[in-house]
């Protein structure tokens, strides 16, 4: 979860933009509603993504391309 986080971190807008398969399943629209939840419900979107696996992955790219801060990533 902390290597998703961290990619997206680092390099995580090239990820989405280029023909990945994260640019398959992570569009525009879907990245601007986690963007959305990520800072009206932070820890709670984390924590309930943890148990979804399909959507876990995209979730922790996003939140670290946003720069959450990793400490609340790791509480949750």
């Amino acid at each position: 979860d902390s290597i998703m986080y961290w990619i997206g971190r680092k390099i995580g807008r090239r990820v989405m933009n280029s023909n990945t398969p994260w640019g398959k399943y992570l569009t525009p629209e879907r990245e601007k509603l986690l963007e959305y939840m990520i800072h009206q419900h932070g820890v709670k979107v984390l924590f309930v993504s943890r148990f979804l696996v399909g959507i876990r992955s995209p979730v922790y790219l996003t939140t670290g391309i946003l720069r959450y801060p990793f400490w609340r990533f790791v509480l949750a």
